[in-house]
């Protein structure tokens, strides 16, 4: 498994959500997801760093 780039990709998938100006509830949980997501991915091969980044965005 690539966590590396699943964990960017939900990262940035997340931040394009957060730049939508009016969010559904669809995308309000994809958001949720996305961020929850990148941040174990990160949590298997990042660093202090990628799990405070994630953290912080969850």
């Amino acid at each position: 498994m690539d966590h590396k780039k699943i964990a960017i990709d939900c990262f940035n998938g997340t931040w394009d959500i957060i730049d939508i100006k009016e969010r559904s509830e669809a995308d309000v949980l994809k958001m949720i997801h996305m961020a929850h997501a990148s941040r174990y991915h990160w949590g298997e091969i990042g660093t202090p760093l990628e799990w405070s980044r994630g953290e912080w965005q969850i």
